[in-house]
């Protein structure tokens, strides 16, 4: 009989609260670790460490998937066993549309290196050119399952033109963030947050990377709008 996603969230709870206690004999849970963003779905994934032996998270990554666009599919690949990675967060196109995987007490596999002092925040985007071995010999049809909806398709090129992240989207991280500093009593700075391409020894350069440094994430802007929402939230206690 075929396993629904129902029972199988109930297997990777199970076996993600067995690896929390076998950490607790190592070292105590950090109670600011044990909350949950109160704006995420909870879909638990099995690809992760349990405990922080190195202490609280010092710093989060940001990422882009660079995949396909849709955020459902990609909350379902970081919670296959076979993907073998996951970050605590995965951010969707939409506004506040946010998955979490990763318990804040345990090391996601999304930065290897950095996975003991980080978090993880994945976003559904997409670097021009990523796909451009496998976009010469896909149909219009199946390039066109590949870009979100209202990106155009252009019929005359065999380059893949990507997508960047929207406005919406941007707002969403920023909204996480904030509470993320908020919670672990950061400032905002780039030493806080970071571009996966900023992880030493990496072979995933695009991401994470800078607008102005040829990439797709608008650090600036992204750094200003975590400032307001962490502002705010500050300013609303």
């Amino acid at each position: 009989l075929p396993i629904s996603r129902h029972s199988r969230g109930q297997d990777q709870s199970r076996q993600r609260l067995a690896h929390r206690g076998r950490a607790a004999l190592v070292a105590p849970v950090d109670p600011r670790l044990s909350r949950r963003y109160p704006l995420a779905i909870w879909q638990p994934s099995p690809n992760f460490s349990a405990g922080r032996p190195d202490g609280a998270p010092e710093f989060l990554v940001v990422h882009v998937t660079d995949g396909q666009p849709d955020a459902r599919r990609s909350a379902d690949r970081f919670c296959d066993p076979k993907t073998d990675a996951a970050p605590h967060f995965l951010v969707g196109r939409r506004s506040r549309e946010v998955y979490q995987h990763v318990e804040l007490a345990d090391r996601a596999w999304h930065a290897k290196g950095w996975n003991g002092r980080s978090i993880g925040i994945e976003h559904v985007a997409r670097t021009p050119s990523e796909l451009d071995r496998q976009w010469i010999g896909l149909s219009q049809e199946k390039r066109r399952a590949l870009l979100p909806e209202g990106v155009p398709l252009d019929l005359e090129s065999d380059r893949d033109p990507g997508f960047p992240p929207t406005e919406e989207q941007l707002r969403t991280s920023a909204e996480l963030t904030a509470w993320l500093c908020d919670l672990l009593g950061w400032e905002v700075s780039r030493e806080r947050l970071r571009g996966h391409c900023e992880c030493p020894g990496t072979t995933h350069r695009d991401c994470g990377r800078d607008v102005s440094d040829g990439g797709i994430w608008p650090w600036e802007r992204y750094l200003e709008l975590v400032c307001v929402e962490l502002n705010a939230l500050r300013a609303g206690r």
